[in-house]
């Protein structure tokens, strides 16, 4: 039965992957040349004082983002198309938690598939909570723990209503979703070594199939979650360093997988043979966020932030081909920070880039919003001068007001004094004028004579003249000798 299972996984997967790569192979050059030549920075947000760790699209509804903070801060976008002219608007940052302080770091968000309004959220300290976006109710899963036991990892099956943990001991907990009345009993299973599970997920054609991302013994499992009790992975992807992520593309005939050095590895799911390594820098550092690839929703491309050894070179955006594994384009980062996550919303149109403690907003270079957005602009500059000219009129009507009413015998008084002061202006100008353009044309002239002197001189100099004879002078012939 064990054997019968593998081999109708692995012949789904090399299936799926004949007709997936014959339909995909020219959509990787179609996106790359229309939708990644175009990015432009359209917007950025800074919801948090707080180091970024998590940002997640909701499936559906394309302009809507989730954020997930340091201290266990939650907010969500509504429209990552509205613009801030000056600062956040509060309007458009919906804060749903403040989080609990230090301890209370997001490590992951899950939007629920099935209810837009609903999304999982899971921090360090193991507290698994689903929230209500429209309403901010906050439903708890699973309680906050001591910190002997920290969580890093968190999915949600959704067809076997379950919902998997891993935490810094090699565990996966695989909890049934009381919320969609999944059934069965809370489970342990040791996956791997004592370590870090940093990343779960889950095939997208069978959901049975679960790949597991660990630290301590340098590599990614695959298992069939029908058969964890038996400790039998169905394979293991070494690596040389700690695995920060693990994801299946669109179809699931690939896998992508981060080291935490400069590895980046593309696996073929048929077979799981290594298609290609991709070396790029994008080192561990506690300080900032596990930096991930992920896949466009779309197409085989790979987004990616580097991180360099050297603190002054720039830092890029990497998309490479996830065919052959050969770079395709890059971005520069507006303003030269670390770049942890780059995804794609699920219409793969708009890029969000979560930098340490901001959210760079990526799309096509002259779409309608951006047009929009250049008209509203130019709308709100123009009305705010006109309401500050309006109120210099105010001023200005007020203080003549007062002076009007205060004497008329002086206003004639100062109509004729202007009169006399404009005509000797005048008189006063032409005689300027004159004696201006007279001096200024004597001026012209000894200018004009100085330089043609000089010119005349330069050239003469210039001529070859030939060397005079040297003559002796003879005195006149009745000139008398002196004694």
């Amino acid at each position: 039965m064990l054997k019968e299972n593998i081999l109708r996984q692995i012949m789904v997967r090399s299936i799926s992957k004949v007709d997936s790569f014959a339909s995909s192979s020219d959509q990787v050059d179609i996106v790359s040349g229309i939708v990644l030549s175009n990015l432009t920075c359209f917007n950025t947000f800074q919801p948090f004082s707080n180091r970024l760790c998590c940002i997640r699209w909701i499936p559906k509804r394309p302009n809507s983002l989730l954020v997930g903070g340091k201290h266990g801060e939650l907010c969500l976008i509504p429209d990552v198309n509205r613009y801030t002219i000056s600062g956040n608007d509060v309007k458009n940052l919906d804060m749903i938690s403040e989080g609990i302080g230090p301890g209370g770091e997001i490590r992951e968000i899950i939007p629920d598939v099935t209810d837009n309004r609903n999304f999982y959220s899971l921090n360090v300290s193991g507290e698994l909570v689903k929230v209500d976006m429209s309403t901010h109710d906050i439903n708890v899963l699973q309680p906050q723990g001591d910190f002997n036991v920290w969580y890093a990892g968190l999915n949600v099956n959704f067809d076997k209503r379950v919902i998997m943990l891993g935490d810094n001991k090699g565990n996966v907990h695989m909890l049934p979703d009381s919320t969609r009345s999944g059934e069965g009993e809370r489970t342990k299973i040791k996956c791997h070594k004592p370590g870090k599970i940093n990343h779960i997920d889950f095939h997208p054609r069978d959901s049975n199939i679960m790949s597991t991302a660990a630290t301590a013994d340098m590599c990614v499992k695959l298992w069939d979650i029908r058969m964890l009790d038996d400790f039998r992975e169905l394979e293991v992807l070494p690596h040389t360093r700690g695995v920060n992520s693990c994801y299946f593309n669109r179809t699931g005939h690939k896998m992508v997988t981060t080291d935490q050095e400069n590895e980046l590895r593309i696996y073929s799911s048929g077979d799981w043979s290594h298609i290609a390594t991709i070396i790029h820098p994008h080192r561990h550092f506690q300080f900032i966020t596990n930096i991930r690839a992920e896949w466009h929703p779309l197409t085989d491309l790979i987004a990616v932030g580097n991180f360099p050894k050297l603190m002054n070179e720039t830092k890029l955006v990497n998309f490479f081909d996830g065919r052959d594994g050969r770079e395709i384009m890059v971005l520069e980062n507006p303003n030269n920070k670390i770049c942890s996550l780059n995804r794609f919303n699920y219409t793969g149109d708009i890029l969000a880039s979560m930098y340490q403690t901001e959210i760079v907003i990526w799309k096509q270079k002259g779409s309608p919003d951006e047009k929009a957005y250049k008209k509203k602009i130019i709308r709100f500059r123009r009305n705010r001068r006109n309401n500050q000219s309006d109120s210099d009129n105010d001023k200005d009507s007020e203080s003549g007001s007062d002076s009007d009413s205060s004497s008329d015998d002086d206003d004639d008084d100062l109509g004729k004094t202007k009169g006399k002061g404009k005509g000797k202006g005048k008189s006063q100008g032409k005689s300027q004028g004159k004696s201006q353009g007279k001096s200024q044309g004597k001026v012209q002239r000894k200018v004009e004579g100085k330089g043609t002197k000089k010119v005349q001189e330069a050239a003469t100099k210039t001529k070859k003249t030939p060397p005079k004879k040297e003559t002796r002078k003879l005195p006149p012939r009745n000139a008398k000798r002196k004694s």
